[in-house]
């Protein structure tokens, strides 16, 4: 009964997550569960196996690198997990069945019983508008997504309405740099932390 309890407990802590859950029980990943926040991510129902295992080319949801490159069964977040031991960071863009590209920010990591690997469980969270967002409702400050791209800043996201950095310093800080920068913001004196925002694999 305890155990029933437990399970109960753990299936109403997915469905009600806002982060999107993923969970595979065997190494290879065939089968993937998903919760109802990574089911609406992926654009899918919360019933289907979204293990990529023999659908990588008929995949209702690509996940692709920047530049469009289809992300293969065994470069996911959740088979690196279960295969090398070790959590593992990544993002990417998914592909969704209207068309909609959606960023997303993933860990995995197994699921031990002792030595034993009961599983690996994979986390994501969209990267855009809705992480900025999440990000000042944590933290309670202004989080903004800039990139360079065609020689120009662009915003990608924010929860402030301020103008984009100087091109000086954000090649600054794509070159790694984290840079302290003060300035004023609606007549009130800020200071704003620019840092670079890398991939799991350390771009």
């Amino acid at each position: 009964r305890e155990l029933e309890r437990r399970l109960a407990d753990r299936e109403t802590l997915l469905r009600v997550l806002p982060v999107g859950v993923g969970i595979a029980n065997d190494q290879e990943c065939r089968e993937i569960r998903v919760n109802p926040a990574l089911a609406q991510m992926l654009g899918v129902s919360e019933d289907y196996n979204v293990s990529l295992y023999s659908a990588e080319d008929s995949s209702p949801y690509p996940l692709l690198r920047e530049g469009g490159e289809r992300i293969p069964h065994q470069d996911l977040t959740l088979y690196r997990a279960a295969n090398g031991g070790e959590p593992v960071r990544d993002e990417y863009d998914v592909l969704r069945a209207d068309g909609s590209i959606r960023r997303l920010l993933g860990y995995a990591a197994p699921l031990m019983d002792g030595d034993k690997m009961l599983g690996t469980v994979d986390i994501g969270q969209p990267f855009g508008a809705t992480f900025v967002t999440t990000m000042k409702s944590r933290f309670g400050v202004d989080v903004a997504i800039h990139q360079i791209s065609d020689g120009a800043v662009k915003t990608l996201a924010s929860t402030a309405a301020a103008s984009q950095p100087p091109k000086d310093l954000m090649q600054r800080v794509m070159g790694g740099e984290t840079v302290i920068h003060t300035g004023e913001l609606n007549g009130r004196a800020i200071a704003t932390t620019f840092g670079p925002i890398r991939s799991f694999s350390g771009d």
